[in-house]
């Protein structure tokens, strides 16, 4: 569960490239390593330095094939797509253990998933029906099948999933560019990215090694020596600093990050402890037009990543990374105006809750946005495991939606365009638009008024998450 919303919850798997790396004769990784029973979670290193996280692991021939994680929405805690690794290209691998956080501070019946309906949230509408979220989000590791390009998509929710449209965007771009969406869905290039020259956390920890690469490698909260009892324990979050040109007036910010898995927990426990008023309440989010901003306001200030700029006047927040989820990586891109920056540095902070958020990398382009050819795809087939032809459903957004209970399943085809012209590469992003229903059971010890105070004095759920937090951080390894 993420801290925040999401349109839909989704799980692709998509015909994808193994990696395989040169002519290089390597030893082959023991027999004894490889998983076979395919349920195994595995960290691997490959011969290129390149880290993958692939889950439900097991030995198939000469590879390693399971899922990866991909972002297809602020949740992302159920996209999958298939992937297999050649085992003469694997250096190392681990087994990776669960984090048992889960267990603490009793979120009585929190499911998995945002438990909330952005859609009832995010937009002065009277029904989410009129309010669904769009979510724009890179899908990687995708190739041509048979001319199309194929996913799956699969409800593995306890919630009811109303989906209006998938689109897959095609991406040609310049050879040397990277191609990342802003929330808004603006596609922004990135050409000889800089990396931060300094990375330190709010109690001036080191984190440049770990915030210079996208690898897996992720700067998160120090939990060491916190006390509930200070208030600015409560807040965590990066201080990074970038050379910046002179007469720059635009930085592109492209970051990489993902919530933890206890920023859900929390946000459970805020609507568990509701209880029997749950559904009233989100029937007021739909209806009252205040209300719910009143509660997005609450949900950026208390949980979302702020992007901070340093000026002459102080800190000043120029963007904001809404909810990601905890089981993949996440990248956003940010335009941030700096023209009225002095000097040729420019500092950025990332901020939210403590152990809110896990950032793996920060990288800054300047310069115009590079030319891109982009093919907006809609399905040219998609039906579900059982015979349902939803195609049209699914192919533009008009309100006729695709609605799917747990274990659910539709198959879609893209019909793939040529390929990029000579100098170019093809980049994906996946637009989703939609809205759910998430079940909840209201906590034995539910609170409505507690709850609406909280929500309404600055930073208190932030404090609770804390005291929360270290009364459970024996059980999480840090």
């Amino acid at each position: 569960m993420a801290w925040g919303g999401r349109a839909i919850a989704i799980c692709v798997a998509a015909f994808i490239a193994s990696q395989v790396t040169g002519c290089t004769k390597r030893e082959p990784i023991a027999p004894s390593a490889v998983p076979t029973s395919g349920n195994a979670d595995l960290e691997i290193v490959l011969a290129d330095g390149t880290s993958v996280r692939l889950d439900d692991a097991k030995g198939s021939g000469e590879g390693l094939c399971g899922v990866v994680h991909q972002c297809l929405g602020p949740s992302c805690g159920r996209v999958r797509v298939d992937h297999c690794v050649a085992k003469q290209d694997v250096v190392t691998l681990k087994e990776r253990k669960m984090s048992d956080t889960a267990v603490a501070v009793g979120v009585t019946g929190a499911v998995l998933g945002v438990a909330l309906t952005v859609a009832a949230i995010a937009a002065a509408s009277s029904s989410p029906k009129a309010a669904p979220r769009t979510d724009f989000d890179r899908l990687d590791h995708l190739v041509v099948d048979g001319g199309s390009y194929r996913l799956r998509v699969v409800n593995e929710q306890d919630e009811t999933e109303h989906t209006d449209l998938v689109r897959l965007r095609v991406v040609d771009h310049p050879a040397g560019t990277r191609v990342v969406p802003t929330a808004a869905g603006k596609l922004v290039t990135f050409r000889d990215e800089a990396r931060p020259t300094i990375a330190r956390d709010f109690r001036d920890r080191d984190a440049l090694d770990l915030v210079t690469t996208k690898d897996d490698r992720e700067w998160s909260s120090d939990l060491r020596d916190r006390s509930a009892l200070r208030a600015d324990d409560a807040r965590d979050g990066l201080r990074l600093v970038f050379a910046k040109p002179p007469g720059a007036r635009t930085a592109k910010l492209r970051v990489a990050a993902h919530n933890t898995e206890w920023s859900g927990q929390m946000l459970g426990y805020l609507l568990a402890h509701r209880g029997t008023t749950l559904p009233a309440w989100f029937a007021r989010m739909n209806t009252d037009a205040r209300a719910r901003a009143e509660f997005e306001a609450f949900l950026l200030r208390e949980g979302m990543l702020n992007v901070r700029v340093k000026t002459l006047a102080g800190w000043s927040t120029r963007g904001v990374f809404w909810a990601a989820g905890s089981e993949i990586v996440k990248e956003e891109a940010f335009e941030l105006e700096v023209g009225d920056l002095p000097g040729d540095t420019l500092e950025i902070e990332l901020e939210s809750a403590l152990d809110f958020w896990s950032v793996d990398a920060a990288s800054i382009a300047y310069g115009p946005n590079e030319p891109t050819v982009v093919r907006d795809l809609s399905p040219s087939s998609a039906r579900t495991t059982n015979g349902r032809d939803v195609t049209a459903v699914l192919a533009r957004r008009d309100g006729a939606r695709f609605d799917t209970v747990r274990g659910d399943v539709a198959e879609l085809s893209f019909a793939a365009p040529s390929p990029p012209a000579a100098g170019s590469v093809r980049s994906f992003v996946l637009e989703t638009n939609g809205y759910y229903v998430p079940e909840i059971a209201p906590a034995a010890d539910a609170d409505p008024a507690a709850m609406d105070t909280l929500m309404d004095s600055p930073f208190s759920a932030s404090r609770l998450a804390l005291a929360f937090r270290l009364a459970t951080r024996g059980r999480s390894g840090h």
